[in-house]
């Protein structure tokens, strides 16, 4: 029989277990085949460019079907949701195990990013329903812990793979991890209830064209390609006024309910974790050229230095999550954007010859920062919305997120592309402006909260 996840103050052990799994891996899997592109290019006998789009599919796949999938939650119930996307995640991996050619792969990855996407986009609503209310600050601590250290352990994870077996096990390894995922999710998730009222397909139709257009000015920007940029930025500019004013007509049964933008702390929140995620990638993408290319660090003490912000991270997330019973989430949260910052800039300032605790005590910081900001400013998401548009709340999250490292890497490939001087010292820089720009609009989010 399945067990209620809300239930009094009762902790579901097994509900979180379920869901912590999927999200670990869907996290796993936008970042762990990266590392295998230059050996499946060979076997499959490709371009390295053209292997990339491996990594595309996936991405350009989960940030196309967040929100709808996140609203669709809204509709059929997100456990359902959830339970769909973890049986599609095990499939879709199984058959990019088994995949043959580019091609088959390609549209393996691509059901695999929507199968991801119906997990990220639900699973903060999920937590929301799974932790009681006194606990929530910890739930999403955790949460974060788990996101964060899954996308940074990604590249780690699979060169020890690659080490022992071939590229199809980095998609094997997720078919149990996903099966055990939804045996636990049925028998101990609740089904939760759906809304009344038919689901909004045109919005859906729309925000999923928004995501593709989105995708591919950035890809168009990445590679110089300036008029299939400027293209498709036109095109989702004029998409995305239609988006509006069809879903300022339908109201309470639009995909996306507008009136959701009304608080200050939703908005500006949102705002906050994009740009947090964009300094996260632009860290993340441009120290390992650093640490190889220019220290000439083999690959192993590359990421061993690196899982210096993950680390931390682990710690300052949950941390927070305690923190907030407490404390004021946007102090908490100001202090871990100050230290995102003053690690960034530290990190852009190091000697010219570091030695390696130079290097893990800034990249450390910066991790630290980075925990103690975002639990915070998850639950303020994720509170400052009924219950009734938990979902929603959810999905917006994951695409904040999803958007913010997209913007991050891409901007390291441009600055790489375009030839500045320094393109490492410059994203770093540029890391640090966001956090900054992340911290003034902190100091707006509390003085909009504060009574007057």
């Amino acid at each position: 029989m399945n067990k209620d996840v809300s239930a009094g103050n009762t902790l579901n052990l097994m509900a979180i277990i379920a869901v912590s799994l999927s999200t670990v891996i869907a996290m796993l899997d936008s970042t762990i085949a990266n590392v295998a592109l230059p050996v499946i290019a060979r076997e499959f006998s490709i371009s390295e460019s053209n292997s990339i789009l491996i990594v595309n599919a996936y991405q350009f796949a989960v940030v196309a079907s967040l929100l709808p999938l996140a609203a669709l939650g809204k509709s059929v119930g997100i456990t359902r949701v959830f339970n769909t996307g973890v049986l599609l995640f095990a499939l879709s991996s199984l058959g990019c195990a088994l995949s043959e050619s580019l091609e088959m792969l390609t549209v393996f990855r691509v059901v695999q990013g929507f199968s991801a996407a119906a997990i990220l986009s639900v699973n903060a609503a999920l937590i929301k329903a799974i932790y009681p209310a006194s606990l929530l600050g910890r739930g999403l601590g955790v949460n974060v812990m788990l996101v964060s250290v899954a996308a940074a352990a990604g590249p780690s994870i699979a060169s020890a793979i690659l080490a022992v077996a071939s590229w199809n096990w980095l998609f094997t390894i997720n078919v149990p991890v996903a099966a055990v995922s939804l045996l636990i999710s049925v028998v101990f998730l609740n089904k939760s209830p759906a809304e009344k009222g038919p689901f909004d397909r045109t919005g859906a139709i729309i925000v999923f064209m928004l995501g593709l257009l989105f995708s591919c000015t950035v890809f168009g920007l990445t590679r110089q390609k300036i008029f299939f940029a400027m293209g498709s930025l036109i095109f989702f500019v004029l998409l995305l006024e239609t988006f509006y004013l069809n879903q300022k007509h339908k109201v309470e049964k639009a995909l996306i309910p507008l009136a959701v933008f009304h608080s200050k702390t939703l908005s500006l929140s949102l705002l906050m974790s994009a740009l947090s995620y964009a300094t996260q990638l632009l860290a993340y993408v441009s120290l390992p050229f650093y640490l190889h290319n220019v220290l000439h660090r083999d690959i192993v003490s590359t990421g061993l230095l690196l899982t210096a912000w993950p680390l931390a991270t682990m710690f300052t997330s949950v941390l927070a999550g305690n923190l907030l019973k407490k404390y004021d989430c946007n102090i908490i949260g100001a202090a871990g954007l100050g230290l995102l910052f003053a690690g960034m800039l530290l990190t852009a300032a190091l000697p010219m010859v570091p030695g390696n605790i130079d290097i893990i005590w800034r990249v450390a910081l910066c991790g630290a920062g980075f925990g103690l900001f975002q639990s915070p400013n998850n639950y303020l998401i994720m509170t400052s919305v009924n219950d009734e548009n938990t979902s929603v709340a959810s999905g917006l999250l994951g695409s904040s997120r999803l958007l913010g490292q997209i913007v991050g890497s891409a901007l390291v490939a441009l600055f790489f592309n375009i030839n500045v001087n320094d393109p490492i010292n410059c994203s770093l820089i540029t890391g640090a402006c966001f956090s900054f720009f992340s911290l003034a609009v902190s100091y707006w989010r509390y003085i909009s909260a504060k009574p007057h």
